[in-house]
């Protein structure tokens, strides 16, 4: 720099990465030091209305992070993403609007997810949560699998899991099913096992999130050697290494050996996390940790913007690019 000539600030990058179960926020700011944020997520039992796209708890921590001066960048990996393009170009307008930022990229978290992963290499990410769905790349191009939801599909989810763990109960009861430990566990989570407790979780407003939460007992009762539950699990861990082979399954149909990495709050399971890793192995995938999570991968695709295997999965706003040089202020 010669003598004179003005500073340039560094660039402050917010990074958010949203579920059902909250919204995180990172931003780098010009010390080089992180600060970190939150707001509740898109969970219906924690406040949520229907159908939000999310904009709402984004704002709320982007302000957690009580930052000096409107973030430059903010870069969005949200379950609720719209899926067309445009829509998530919409979305990433209306948040730059609010945030007063330079520029906003929105994407699906399942993207994230993968660039925490793989920070834009080859490989196939299966997401496992109150959903399921598995993304591979091969750097140039994507493919996705399941992520349909619970009616269509998410296989392996925690809905699959937690409505097969309550169905198992309420067939045990009725004799049909072998007993179970999930009997008492479902008594508990649902308040009675009877009519009125199927009545209640027919008509409640937040039916998938209660069914998803039950998961827990199920891998739970797995661990602690029941049967039944054993076999769900064991049914769940097939389905998740069958969406990663079949998202993959370009890479495996050339005889490669594709990595994959298996995230998401139902794999902090050792239950589930061994099954999965053996039958995804069986399958041809070389199943490793994944060395960050989803909200590194945001903060990945603010610095470095959209790969090519991805840009069509990101909606892009921004304004004038001579605040920001390099790729964080590619359109």
């Amino acid at each position: 720099m010669t003598v004179g000539e003005p500073t340039v600030a560094e660039p402050t990058v917010v990074a958010v990465d949203q579920g059902k179960s909250g919204t995180r926020a990172e931003a780098r700011v010009e010390s080089g030091a992180s600060v970190h944020g939150a707001a509740p997520g898109l969970s219906l039992a924690r406040g949520s209305e229907l159908g939000s796209t999310g904009a709402d708890a984004v704002v709320d921590a982007v302000a957690s992070l009580r930052l000096p001066r409107p973030p430059d960048v903010v870069s969005v990996g949200t379950t609720a993403a719209p899926e067309s393009q445009d829509a998530r170009r919409e979305l990433a307008a209306e948040l730059r609007a609010r945030l007063g930022a330079e520029r906003v990229l929105v994407t699906e978290d399942a993207v994230t997810a993968h660039l925490g992963a793989f920070r834009g290499a080859p490989g196939v990410v299966v997401s496992a949560g109150t959903g399921a769905i598995a993304l591979w790349s091969d750097g140039q191009t994507c493919a996705r699998v399941d992520g349909w939801g619970p009616i269509l599909g998410d296989h392996g989810s925690g809905v699959a899991i937690g409505g097969a763990g309550l169905r198992a109960a309420f067939s045990a009861m009725d004799g049909r099913g072998a007993p179970t430990s999930l009997m008492e566990s479902a008594r508990r989570h649902l308040g009675g096992l009877g009519l009125d407790a199927a009545r209640r979780l027919h008509a409640a407003a937040n039916p998938t999130e209660i069914i998803s939460d039950f998961a827990v007992d199920v891998l739970r009762a797995a661990e602690e050697g029941d049967q039944v539950a054993g076999a769900i699990v064991a049914r769940a861990a097939t389905d998740l290494a069958t969406s990663a082979a079949l998202a993959a399954r370009l890479s495996l149909a050339a005889g490669e050996h594709p990595r994959c990495c298996a995230v998401g709050q139902l794999m902090r399971s050792p239950a589930l996390r061994s099954a999965f890793t053996e039958r995804a192995t069986e399958l041809g995938l070389v199943v490793g940790p994944a060395p960050a999570g989803s909200l590194a991968g945001a903060m990945f695709l603010a610095t470095t913007g959209p790969p090519p295997a991805f840009a069509a999965l990101v909606g892009v706003a921004a304004g004038a690019r001579s605040r920001l040089p390099g790729p964080l202020g590619a359109r």
